[in-house]
């Protein structure tokens, strides 16, 4: 007859604790723009300074060591660094190069003395470059005839009535100074024969002076010629009733 010695393992206990994981139920949030790079620190309690420090990526607790983007324990990874300051007990961790590929949720992990992990969580979010807008100033001289009809246009889109305006701009100073030369012109034509016209009138007032003048000096000789013909004759007669004859008298 054999006994079985042993432990029946109808009558042994096993005692399930379930401890509830608060890491992850207010995670920290960073944000961050494509290129460009972003931090955060996970702290830690002063009895784990010495232990491991690690990082990956999702919220799994039970497999973040195996699944580490990057440990303290010099990993090496191009894009993640970590850098563990044990004076304020907690560790940095810089993500460069990011894309929005990147955003999602990130635990920071220590590796405990006991087996189990004490852990952090971090949520990231990547946003996209905002689109630079590019402003366009076109400066256009125009070189006018006149030295007063310069315009000078600032605009950020050409406009098809910007050349009429400029043209007419131009042309109106031009037609001025056409037109006052013009006038100039005329008024000293009009003096000109102005002037002839009182020479002339200047000389016929002359030659009508200078005839009549000749008139009358005519006319007083003559006057006088007639008045010493008349006094001979009153003479003569004189003469001839004093002598009683006639006798020829000289003229």
């Amino acid at each position: 007859m054999m006994t079985k010695v042993g432990v029946d393992p109808s009558s042994a206990e096993v005692h399930v604790e379930v401890v509830p994981d608060t890491c992850c139920d207010r995670p920290n949030k960073v944000q961050g723009y494509e290129t460009g790079s972003v931090s955060f620190s996970c702290p830690y309690e002063s009895k784990y300074r010495t232990n491991i420090k690690y990082i990956c990526r999702g919220n799994q607790s039970s497999t973040c060591l195996q699944q580490a983007l990057i440990t303290s324990d010099h990993k090496p990874n191009r894009q993640f660094t970590l850098t563990d300051d044990t004076t304020s007990r907690k560790f940095t961790v810089v993500i460069k190069s990011l894309t929005q590929r990147d955003s999602g949720p990130y635990l920071c992990g220590v590796h405990g003395n006991t087996g189990l992990d004490v852990f952090s969580a971090v949520e990231l979010e990547v946003k996209a470059l905002p689109k630079k807008t590019t402003v366009v100033i076109r400066l256009t001289t125009v070189e006018p005839v006149s030295p007063t009809s310069q315009t000078t246009q600032i605009s950020e889109k050409p406009t098809k009535d910007a050349a009429p305006k400029t043209f007419v701009v131009v042309i109106v100073p031009s037609l001025l100074a056409v037109l006052l030369i013009v006038t100039f012109v005329l008024v000293l034509v009009y003096k000109s024969k102005c002037c002839k016209v009182q020479g002339a009138g200047v000389n016929i007032n002359s030659s009508m002076w200078t005839t009549a003048e000749e008139g009358e000096v005519l006319g007083l000789a003559e006057l006088s010629k007639n008045q010493q013909l008349t006094q001979r004759s009153k003479q003569h007669v004189f003469k001839k009733h004093h002598d009683g004859k006639t006798r020829p008298t000289r003229v």
